[in-house]
């Protein structure tokens, strides 16, 4: 029996949604440039960093 999907085509749609899980929204890359910009670069590091650990865990 062959199967529906190939194994390219889920590759692709497995690299696709690694792709979406380890980088951030627009919502998130604001929030680190809004605090860059006024000058917390450690909160921006510590709010992306956070981010990045509740969501891939």
């Amino acid at each position: 029996m062959e199967p529906l999907v190939s194994w390219t085509t889920m590759g692709a749609m497995a690299l696709a949604a690694l792709v979406l899980v380890l980088t951030p929204g627009p919502n998130m890359i604001y929030l680190i440039c809004r605090d860059r910009a006024d000058g917390r670069w450690h909160r921006a590091f510590l709010t992306a960093r956070y981010e990045v650990i509740r969501f891939s865990g």
